[in-house]
């Protein structure tokens, strides 16, 4: 299992937890293929967002990135490939945050250092919008408002605090 599943795992179940809050993994939906056409295209319609908690009275959709840089890279433009945080992504989640009760954001996980940070998708905007940069790193997310999320190493795996996390972002 790669390291973004497996992080991925530990935020659900750190979260399920959690007394009274529900988690939801929204599935991703599997790529199409017509070779009849000859083409070779492909085409997968994206989500939003990963999951959501809720946890009354404020629901929270969450796009959860792990990743063994230092930084995540996003897209400036539709389109670009390799990039860790999509167009679609953050326009998704803006569009959520507009909604009475809604706290959207990332999770960002810097398994190398194995640090983990909220950062609501307002902060994140603002800077993304604001800068020359293709990426977000460690120091961004926190001059950005990215609040550390406090996680304890298992035997293997981690478990973070999303109950803090929850007092501390409502």
């Amino acid at each position: 299992m790669n390291s973004g599943k497996i992080f991925e795992l530990a935020i659900k179940k750190s979260i399920e937890s959690v007394p009274d809050c529900y988690y939801y993994r929204i599935k991703d939906s599997a790529s199409s293929f017509n070779p009849t056409e000859g083409t070779g295209l492909r085409f997968t319609p994206s989500n939003d967002y990963d999951c959501f908690m809720y946890f009354y009275p404020h629901f929270y959709p969450l796009e959860l990135k792990s990743s063994k840089s230092t930084a995540f890279s996003f897209q400036t433009e539709k389109g670009q490939s390799g990039k860790n945080i999509k167009i679609s992504q953050i326009n998704g989640l803006l569009k959520a945050s507009q909604t009475t009760g809604v706290k959207a954001g990332f999770m960002f996980n810097f398994a190398e250092i194995e640090k983990t940070y909220w950062q609501n998708i307002t902060d994140f905007y603002k800077f993304y919008k604001s800068t020359t940069k293709k990426s977000i790193n460690e120091n961004d997310i926190i001059e950005h408002g990215g609040v550390l999320i406090e996680q304890k190493l298992k035997k293997v795996n981690y478990s973070y605090d999303i109950a803090k996390l929850i007092h501390y972002i409502t």
